[in-house]
């Protein structure tokens, strides 16, 4: 089952074929590791703790856990451009053609 995961979180190129040398590479595949209870693999570096009240749910629903590190700065507005370079180092995208 490891070889069938690995297959699958680096591009799934069996589904997905492109010509070699350009295929298998991790960065060819969207995963969304942590997007339970809307809480998303990017939201890992971007926020300290969970924003939701705009849900209806007052800001209850979904884990307090996330485990996250905003890079010293929480959330999207006014992020100076060190604090995203070190956001995008995080998350392992610096040369994926859709980082930020």
């Amino acid at each position: 089952m490891i070889a069938k995961l690995m297959g699958r979180l680096y591009g799934s190129d069996d589904l997905f074929p492109d010509r070699m040398p350009n295929s298998c590479h991790p960065f060819q595949s969207i995963n969304f590791i942590t997007i339970h209870d809307g809480f998303s693999l990017y939201d890992l570096v971007a926020y300290n703790t969970k924003h939701n009240k705009a849900n209806g749910h007052d800001n209850t629903y979904g884990s307090d856990s996330n485990f996250s590190w905003n890079c010293g700065v929480e959330g999207d507005d006014n992020v100076p451009e060190n604090v995203m370079k070190l956001r995008k180092s995080k998350l392992k995208f610096c040369n994926h053609p859709f980082a930020f």
